[in-house]
């Protein structure tokens, strides 16, 4: 069984949030799942998947409150050009994977351009 906890939605559902920097946090998870993995991707002003032209993505999460860790294995930071719409190509960024149970879950976005929106979540195994 697999459950996806969205970053900025209050609610837990997917939905484009209106991109501007900062950190967007998931609501508590579940703590019966021991791997986490972090998606992301971006739209334009009409909706469509967009490749950004700059900008970085840091995900975190948290092992207990107020202990925040590094993905296990994937990026630490992604380049957010490296998140590309599937029309443009195959995203070259390494998925990052936490590796041990985590209660809640962040995501940074610092200078990400030429995006409107995005959906971004940690995925539960």
């Amino acid at each position: 069984m697999t459950r996806r906890y969205y970053a900025g939605s209050e609610d837990n559902k997917e939905e484009k949030i209106t991109y501007a920097d900062g950190t967007y946090e998931t609501i508590k998870m579940s703590v019966d799942y021991g791997t986490c993995v972090f998606v992301v991707i971006f739209y334009d002003e009409n909706g469509d998947p967009v490749t950004p032209t700059a900008g970085t993505i840091k995900p975190e999460c948290y092992t207990i409150d107020g202990q925040k860790m590094e993905p296990g294995s994937g990026d630490i930071t992604i380049d957010a050009t490296e998140v590309i719409a599937s029309s443009d190509g195959v995203a070259t960024y390494s998925i990052p994977a936490f590796l041990s149970i985590t209660e809640k879950a962040e995501v940074t976005f610092d200078g990400v351009t030429g995006v409107d929106s995005f959906v971004a979540f940690f995925w539960k195994q």
